[in-house]
């Protein structure tokens, strides 16, 4: 037995409601007036009677390869920069499951033998829930793009994001005599490592001056300063863009790349060195090396700034702005783990 219930909040205000055979509750749109809705509503309950409503008859005939196509050739259109990481998501995905198989094959089980060969090859468990992340997303897009009408049933909604371990790698803080190990190592390795080089220590001192992701780093256009040295960084995640003033000496260290003219604006980047996130990576992969902290990710840089800063009094707020965190709880994290970080006094009233 269907029934129906309106909604005021939406265009299409009136819904058929009713239970599938497996227990959930199934609703459709019927139309924005209860004459419409009634109308569906007998149309739904005779196929359900019938039979005939969860019987489709027909089976979807895309397979992975085809789905994985359209999902990142539209995403790159509306979203470029989340179409380039989730390709390499996809790339995962296809290696482990096949570009051949039919979606119509997708279910839990495939997708519990898809996490223990990942688990196996030494991978996160983030990681791979962001890879299982992904084919949900396309699922879901690709039906409401309905470029497939079987896809709606593939979402995957029973799938539980794997927990990380209780032994998960705690955040990291670098100390002043690391951070000034690391400056050294830095220059070294700039002074014999030529205009990647010179880059490589450019972004480490961004980094450390400013907690900014790496993608922001590299991203970062000479439109973006100003005359006064406030740069303004592009969040690279959910957020709003947020302006930061430069301290003198990062500055000095960005100038000489301003007149090598490389045509596209960018300020780590040029024809020649072709710069990309695998090139400062290796990079800092010797600089740490050099200054004994192997240990440390390039991402600590950023846990070392926040830290920095709540240490020398910089309000929670302005961190949370600085770091372009979307809530300041994701801030509160870094003030238990600052060096030296003071336990805030209590006030006296104590009248004398």
């Amino acid at each position: 037995m269907a029934w129906l219930i309106k909604r005021s909040d939406r265009k299409a205000s009136w819904y058929v409601c009713f239970r599938a055979p497996n227990g959930r509750i199934v609703r459709r749109a019927a139309g924005s007036s209860r004459k419409s809705a009634e109308r569906i509503r007998s149309k739904i309950e005779t196929q359900v009677s019938e039979g005939r409503f969860f019987d489709r008859g027909v089976r979807s005939d895309w397979t992975l390869d085809r789905l994985s196509q359209l999902y990142l050739e539209r995403l790159a259109r509306i979203r470029p920069h989340s179409a380039r990481w989730r390709r390499e998501m996809f790339r995962q995905i296809l290696l482990v499951l096949g570009g051949e198989l039919l979606i119509e094959h997708i279910n839990m089980e495939r997708l519990a033998r898809y996490v223990v060969r990942r688990r196996g090859d030494g991978k996160a468990p983030s990681t791979v829930n962001r890879e299982i992340s992904v084919l949900r997303h396309a699922l879901l897009l690709a039906a409401r793009w309905k470029a497939e009408r079987k896809l709606s049933r593939y979402r995957l909604a029973d799938w539980t994001p794997l927990r990380e371990a209780p032994f998960a790698r705690q955040a990291v803080f670098l100390t002043r005599e690391e951070v000034a190990r690391v400056f050294a190592a830095a220059r070294d390795r700039a002074a014999r490592g030529g205009l990647n080089g010179l880059h490589g220590e450019a972004i480490i001192q961004m980094a450390l001056a400013t907690g900014a992701r790496l993608g922001e780093i590299l991203s970062l256009n000479w439109d973006d300063f100003d005359e006064n040295g406030v740069v303004r960084i592009r969040t690279e995640k959910n957020g709003p863009d947020r302006s930061i003033q430069l301290p003198e000496e990062t500055l000095k260290l960005l100038e000489p790349f301003r007149d090598r003219g490389n045509g596209y604006g960018l300020v780590f980047r040029s024809p020649r060195s072709g710069l990309r996130r695998c090139d400062i990576r290796r990079f800092w992969h010797a600089v740490r090396k050099a200054a004994c902290i192997e240990h440390v990710r390039f991402h600590d840089l950023r846990h070392t700034a926040a830290s920095e800063m709540l240490r020398r009094g910089m309000m929670i707020r302005d961190v949370q702005y600085v770091l372009g965190h979307s809530t300041i709880r994701m801030t509160e994290r870094y003030a238990h783990f600052a060096p030296s970080f003071q336990v805030p006094k209590a006030l006296t009233w104590a009248v004398h």
